[in-house]
């Protein structure tokens, strides 16, 4: 359980820094990640870090 936790964070967390970088690519400025695959990237990356901190927080 811990590793699939680990493995989940680290996925959450680079697939934040994956849609930043896009939206630096495209020019999009810093403040503005409104967008429809800017938001949708965000609530799936929180998703998927809660549940990886859910699975670190089990026994």
């Amino acid at each position: 359980m811990k590793n699939k936790g680990k493995n989940l964070v680290a996925l959450g967390v680079l697939g934040v820094i994956g849609i930043l970088l896009f939206d630096i690519i495209l020019k999009k400025p810093v403040y503005n990640i409104s967008g429809p695959k800017s938001i949708t990237g965000f609530i799936i990356c929180g998703i998927l870090i809660i549940a990886g901190l859910i699975f670190l927080k089990k026994k």
